[in-house]
């Protein structure tokens, strides 16, 4: 096991009470991996943060006796805790609280239900570089494309490209990772969830879709053979 020092300190926001069907966040993340501090308020969520610093927040946004909301509004105020990258969960299909916790300064956001690998990845990706910052967190841009996740709205030299909800999320969880390769698993996981009853050669469908409605634009998501698919952004932006 890495020793206390080298794991980053990761601090997990969610209630402390749970029927027997609710596992607590924190029992999900490898201690081999990181360092779990938990607070079970959001004003202890709030005081852990500006005072321990913590490399990343994952907070519960399902929990009726915690407002994620007030939290996510404090620290992205915060100049001490604004560079903290946060991950929020939510309900699968709450489109609503997904989009309200982007325009408050979330960096991503995984819906339950969860396995530990996936919520483990996403700890190492959002630890991986650095933070965008709150104001542009939300928009996505590469050469002519331009995409705001927040409003919904995809465009091409100011055109605007309409997407199904699918397709759109597709390319924003592309677009938002440039470079990174997604298994068509991953890409269906992270799209439609983990208990959508969709066969995996959708994947193909939606992405094939994406590209055709793109235009030129569409070259940027590119096949990764025998892995799955990236998004590229042009080098002469």
């Amino acid at each position: 096991m890495s020793s206390a020092t080298e794991r980053p300190l990761v601090l997990v926001i969610e209630p402390a009470g749970g029927g027997e069907d609710f596992k607590h966040v924190s029992s999900l993340i490898s201690e081999e991996s990181f360092q779990i501090l938990t607070a079970h308020s959001a004003e202890r969520g709030i005081e852990l943060a500006e005072t321990r610093q913590p490399k990343a927040i994952i907070l519960d946004l399902m929990a009726d006796r915690l407002d994620g909301y007030e939290v996510l509004e404090h620290l992205g105020k915060t100049s001490s805790t604004q560079p903290i990258p946060i991950i929020v969960l939510v309900a699968k299909n709450d489109h609503k609280s997904c989009i309200k916790a982007l325009e408050l300064g979330a960096d991503d956001y995984i819906t339950r239900p969860f396995k530990s690998r996936e919520l483990t990845l996403r700890l190492m990706t959002s630890l991986s570089g650095p933070r965008r910052s709150r104001m542009n967190a939300a928009f996505l841009s590469a050469g002519d494309l331009e995409v705001d996740p927040i409003a919904f709205i995809v465009s091409i030299k100011g055109r605007r490209v309409d997407l199904a909800l699918m397709e759109f999320k597709m390319l924003c969880l592309l677009m938002s990772r440039p470079g990174e390769v997604f298994s068509r698993e991953e890409l269906l996981k992270a799209v439609w969830g983990a208990d959508a009853d969709v066969d995996i050669r959708s994947v193909d469908t939606y992405v094939y879709r994406v590209r055709s409605r793109l235009g030129d634009c569409g070259e940027m998501i590119q096949t990764v053979r025998g892995r799955g698919y990236h998004f590229q952004k042009p080098q002469n932006p």
